[in-house]
């Protein structure tokens, strides 16, 4: 405790030290208000959420970087444009998970559209099940400090992936098809004979997605707008591809084909006093082989189905008459089920698993802009959940919370919150407190205290029909304690660092004991790390540089993360790190963007990790090398396109992936795949 006690304080000293320098200034008072939105410093692609009023730290990518990455999945996405963690059993369709601030798996909370998502059963969300061509922008708060969403059991951090937006006047469609091969070649069969290389590979794998959006304005000077949006995709998986096991032997993965499809449909309605109000619908379904380790020679058929419907209200200016346009006010209401099964093959003697998860939630958020320097925002949420299931039964769950959080100052703001958790065990408070000084207009500081609190899932508490795993009904919650201190600097290159400590005790792990897997509560782990962000755009004016280059934007951030397990007598002294959790992470790119087209080329270090709390298994560490083309082709007819015609634009692309054929895991005994390419098209065209 004195290595965390010592760290808080070191973080809080070294915060408010140019804090109580500062002078205090008086400000008129308000005469508007304005919404409670995010001010966004754009840059066609990475941008810094520049919030007049936050302590947290955010990052936020634009619809723009999302399409030139070309990301299979949201995974690999938050992987290559955040340079997350990132723990998968294999390539697409295979369980994946990211992890912020060495918090992974259900501790990082998951929102679709501001509603959380991340399973009761599990804790997990299935990335896979929201289509990448649906997201306008994904937005990441790093650590416990969230004040916006104010979501239980956000430890490592919170990521919201928004994918609705009012659209704009007009009828947009379009589509994209794309292929990704494998590097074929000679390997040995399991029974030692040498196997002749599989040209098939090549088309290992195939997408296709398209959408539609059309949006009218119905009333005079814009008063009601309505908009209506929907998006498919569908993916053939094969997921062959060459590996190398423990021995340097080279091997073929099999067993692990995958069809998997997806819709989404938003209808908006803006109306007004710029009240809006939102449906949004999606599902999802998928067939897949599960491979076991390298070393195994069955698997499983898994079976995913999953639905979601949510109805969003949103009112900037509530009771107008009588708060002169300074009280906001958002709710929301959703519809979710998710149905799992899975069999062994060949079938094991536990038979089928079958998993069904209804869950029914409510949202409701307040934001009273009381003054120019004083903001006062509350709201509630509540969950039920029902699952059945033949491993856990029949259960039942009920959460709900209520907070309130006041934001004052101007040049340097203070942002106390405490949130009501209420679950099966009574209630539970969660304090933050956070401090942000504007020291100048592209200067910001910020730190940050926070409380942590999560409940065990079904899984974790009731697990059973299983010979060789069983839940512990007596689990008691994780909580813990964080502090985070930090620098935002946007002027002529952008910066963005932090360092922060945590600490969480009554973590929940599984563990093996005479052959059977449970849950337990083990002691406590403590975490200090510290992560740095660097980019520079620079801007080239036209015909300066061959091909129309018109901005060049190299970016650099690396992670550090010094975790120690605090149990059955190990000490801060006994150096045994969290499992999966790397000591150090880099990654490094190169975006050029020219006025047809983009070039990017980057870079993923992940040190080494150890798979269990003994630290005896060690995972060696892997850089992975992507490069990434985009180019636009505008037909000739383009520029002698008649007013109001149709508009059309094709995007041609190539990513290729590990280019240097790296060989790793990042799960033990379960291979990633070597070099591949993809090669896609995409459509656009517009009226």
């Amino acid at each position: 405790m004195i290595y965390i006690r010592s760290g808080i304080l070191m973080l809080l000293f070294f915060t408010l030290h140019p804090l109580f320098a500062q002078e205090s200034a008086t400000q008129e008072p308000a005469q508007d208000f304005p919404e409670d939105a995010l001010s966004l410093e754009e840059d066609e692609g990475i941008t810094i959420a520049g919030s007049p009023q936050t302590t947290r730290q955010t990052r936020i990518v634009t619809k723009e970087a999302i399409e030139r990455t070309h990301a299979p999945t949201i995974a690999a996405l938050l992987e290559e444009l955040f340079d997350l963690g990132a723990a998968s059993y294999g390539p697409y369709g295979n369980a994946a998970s990211v992890n912020i601030r060495g918090m992974g798996s259900g501790r990082v909370a998951i929102l679709v559209d501001g509603m959380p998502v991340n399973s009761a059963q599990s804790g997990t969300f299935n990335l896979e099940s929201v289509g990448v061509n649906v997201i306008e922008r994904i937005e990441v708060t790093y650590g416990g400090a969230d004040t916006e969403f104010n979501v239980s059991g956000a430890m490592g951090g919170v990521i919201n992936i928004v994918t609705m937006k009012q659209q704009r006047q007009g009828l947009r469609f379009g589509g994209g098809v794309s292929n990704t091969g494998a590097l074929p070649g000679v390997y040995q069969k399991r029974d030692g004979a040498q196997g002749d290389a599989e040209y098939r590979d090549l088309l290992d794998a195939q997408n296709v997605n398209a959408f539609v959006y059309k949006g009218w304005d119905t009333g005079a000077d814009d008063e009601y707008a309505v908009s209506f949006s929907a998006s498919v995709f569908a993916n053939r998986a094969e997921n062959h591809f060459l590996f190398e096991d423990y021995y340097g032997v080279k091997r073929r993965r099999t067993n692990n084909e995958v069809w998997d499809a997806g819709a989404a449909i938003s209808l908006s309605g803006m109306f007004p006093d710029l009240t809006r109000l939102v449906y949004s619908g999606s599902l999802y379904y998928g067939d897949k082989n599960t491979p076991g380790a390298m070393t195994a020679v069955n698997y499983g058929e898994q079976r995913d189905f999953s639905t979601r419907h949510t109805l969003f209200f949103d009112n900037p200016t509530a009771f107008r008459p009588v708060f002169r346009d300074n009280l906001a006010v958002e709710a929301s209401v959703s519809y979710a089920v998710e149905r799992i099964g899975y069999e062994d093959v060949p079938v094991s003697a536990d038979g089928a698993s079958l998993h069904t998860l209804h869950t029914l939630q409510a949202v409701n958020r307040w934001s009273w802009y009381a003054a120019k320097t004083f903001t006062l925002k509350t709201g509630w949420d509540y969950a039920c959940n029902r699952l059945d299931s033949t491993n856990t039964g029949a259960q039942d769950a009920h959460t709900a919370g209520v907070y309130l959080t006041g934001e004052w100052g101007g040049a340097v703001q203070f942002i106390p919150s405490v949130k009501l958790v209420f679950s099966g065990g009574g209630l539970v408070p969660v304090p933050k407190a956070g401090v942000a000084w504007q020291a100048a207009e592209t200067l910001s500081f910020f730190n940050n205290y926070f409380r942590v609190f999560k409940l065990p899932t079904f899984n974790d508490r009731y697990w059973s029909g299983d010979a060789t795993a069983r839940g512990n009904p007596a689990l008691r919650p994780e909580d813990g304690w964080g502090a985070d201190i930090g620098a935002l600097y946007n002027g002529a290159f952008t910066l963005d660092t932090a360092a922060y400590a945590s600490y969480v005790r009554d973590s929940i792990h599984w563990r093996a004991a005479n052959g059977v897997w449970t849950p337990v509560n083990i002691g406590a782990a403590v975490f200090f790390g510290a992560d740095i962000r660097i980019q520079k755009e620079f801007f080239l004016p036209n015909g300066t540089v061959p091909g129309g280059v018109r901005a060049i934007t190299p970016s650099f951030s690396y992670h550090y993360l010094l975790s120690r397990v605090l149990t059955e007598g190990l000490t801060f002294a006994s150096g045994i790190r969290m499992p999966y959790m790397p000591e150090h992470a880099f990654g490094a790119a190169l975006d050029v963007r020219w006025s047809a087209g983009s070039l990017r080329v980057s870079g993923h270090y992940t040190g080494a990790r150890y798979t269990e709390t003994l630290n005896i298994v060690t995972l060696k560490p892997y850089f992975l090398l992507n490069f990434t083309i985009n180019q636009t082709i505008t037909p000739r007819s383009e520029n002698a396109r008649p007013q109001g015609s149709l508009r059309s634009k094709i995007t041609l692309f190539c990513v290729m992936r590990n280019m240097l054929n790296t060989s790793y895991v990042s799960v033990q005994d379960y291979p990633m795949q070597g070099f591949t390419a993809t090669v896609g098209m995409k459509a656009e065209f517009e009226r």
